[in-house]
């Protein structure tokens, strides 16, 4: 594929803007699961009668985890809007 783009540079200029518009959608779907784990992860939390205390930490340290994970993502998601 690279000597055929190389060939021709307009095959691979289209290839790259594809890929351009391509991105902030999987940037979107992948933000949307994200959000989607956290919000079960809180719904799990409430459904417990008795929380263990071990595991509320795990749960607490995952949902940080994701929320980081978001915020990364929504900076590639602005920096894909931009170009």
């Amino acid at each position: 594929m690279d000597g055929l783009l190389k060939a021709h540079p307009a095959v691979g200029e289209a290839e790259q803007g594809r890929e351009r518009q391509q991105r902030p959608a999987s940037l979107r779907s992948a933000l949307a699961d994200t959000a989607a784990r956290g919000r079960r992860l809180v719904r799990n939390m409430e459904l417990l009668d008795v929380p263990d205390h071990g595991l509320a930490r795990e749960i607490s340290e995952r949902h940080a985890e994701l929320q980081a994970q978001a915020a990364d993502l929504r900076q590639l998601l602005a920096a894909a809007s931009v170009r």
